[in-house]
């Protein structure tokens, strides 16, 4: 019979798989490990470290702050009603903070996860490259793609939140060689997919999330120079040779 962290650690490893199919399947998870959370902190399964303690003090602090908005606004139902449930993220926070104290390799399984869904994603555009429908069926509209995301049209946001785990994982890897392979590898798929789903937000979003990786990890500078130097060239290349084609 399966444990409750196992469990738990496999519902983690579904949320990248469930957020595709919409909101209400990643909310019903985040739920369960908010009772969860409770149950490890009053039955004393979880020692919670200065770090985490801090954390929960700013989160508090933020939810408190968020509450006290929502009564002084003009709705206040309807305020209350997204800030209040706000709080089952500290309960989410806290089950990964166990999970991973337990099992440091789930952290590399989660990325790996989305590198494959990040590859399943480059293959579905491929498919429309060259019969014009992906898996689905759908065709390219307005020349965003968004594959199983359909009409959401979210793929640049997915990728964009969730790319720092696929990071992160890297980073864990011992090898130098594969990890920075394997780093020059998903930078250019996400940086691509983001790029074909045409959100700027997201676009922005990730390139923050390079640049703080650019500062804080040196290993990583050559290869960030490198890519940011040919892609530049690119963009003027093709906009010498196609200046009136949309970029």
């Amino acid at each position: 019979m399966l444990s409750k962290s196992k469990i738990n650690e496999y519902l983690l490893l579904s949320i990248p798989i469930l957020l595709i199919s919409g909101p209400f399947l990643p909310d019903l998870v985040v739920g369960i490990f908010f009772l969860y959370s409770i149950y490890l902190i009053f039955n004393k399964k979880i020692i919670i470290n200065k770090n985490l303690k801090y954390f929960c003090f700013l989160f508090l602090l933020f939810y408190s702050f968020s509450l006290l908005s929502s009564f002084f606004s003009v709705e206040k139902f309807i305020s209350l009603k997204s800030s209040l449930p706000y709080i089952r993220y500290l309960g989410f926070v806290i089950v990964l903070y166990y999970l991973f104290s337990k099992n440091n390799d789930i952290i590399k399984k989660l990325g790996f996860i989305i590198l494959i869904i990040s590859l399943l994603l480059l293959f579905d555009f491929v498919l429309i490259l060259l019969f014009g429908f992906n898996i689905s069926g759908d065709q390219l509209k307005d020349q965003r793609f968004s594959s199983f995301f359909g009409s959401e049209e979210v793929m640049g946001s997915y990728m964009a939140r969730l790319a720092p785990f696929i990071f992160i994982s890297i980073f864990l890897i011992n090898e130098i060689k594969v990890r920075k392979n394997l780093f020059i590898f998903s930078v250019l798929i996400i940086g691509f997919l983001i790029l074909l789903s045409g959100e700027r937000t997201a676009l922005v979003s990730y390139s923050l999330l390079l640049l703080i990786i650019f500062l804080f990890f040196s290993e990583t500078r050559k290869s960030l120079l490198t890519m940011f130097v040919f892609f530049i060239f690119s963009i003027i290349t093709l906009m010498f040779f196609f200046p009136n084609n949309k970029l």
